[in-house]
């Protein structure tokens, strides 16, 4: 971290590159996030579904969500009840409760939800195309390839999310 009033040398390494401070890593993955989701809110504002409901009907059409509480793992959000009805009520997937556990329910799409996530998908692949126009073909692989790895680095259990806790030496008895 750069002390305040300190200068950052932001010179350009031997490729030309700018050599990315650690303490920024997080500003710009963000600022990639924020940037993303205002465009892709932009995209499907003449849609009838926010760009979660889309993305969760896609995601349970590849088969990578199959029930609520996996809503909550792949987008992130709090509100995966409240999404699922919205779904629900406009016919687009329905709720089946599992018979091995009444704890779970499982979701799938209608055949409304399947014909919606087949009408969106080449409408997303334009987006990406627009938004990577400025990327090579080799530079989107590699892009892709190292948001694959920076995901699944934090997904593995040998890299915790914080560092173990250190043992802190016991306190001076007060005089």
């Amino acid at each position: 971290m750069i002390e305040p009033g300190a200068e950052r040398d932001d010179s350009a390494n031997r490729n030309g590159a700018i050599d990315p401070a650690p303490d920024q890593m997080g500003i710009v993955i963000r600022e990639v996030f924020r940037g993303m989701m205002e465009c892709l809110d932009d995209e499907f504002r003449d849609t009838d579904l926010a760009f979660s409901q889309h993305l969760a009907l896609d995601l349970i059409h590849a088969g990578k969500i199959a029930c609520v509480g996996d809503v909550n793992r792949a987008l992130g959000l709090d509100v995966s009840t409240r999404l699922v009805d919205q779904l629900e009520k406009r016919k687009l997937l329905v709720r089946e409760r599992s018979h091995n556990d009444r704890r779970i329910v499982g979701l799938s799409l209608t055949s409304r939800g399947i014909e919606t996530v087949l009408t969106m998908r080449p409408r997303f692949a334009r987006f990406w195309d627009r938004q990577l126009s400025g990327f090579s073909s080799a530079e989107r692989e590699q892009l892709l390839s190292l948001l694959m790895r920076l995901r699944d680095e934090w997904r593995t259990p040998q890299r915790p999310c914080r560092e173990p806790a250190q043992p802190t030496a016991p306190r001076p008895a007060p005089s």
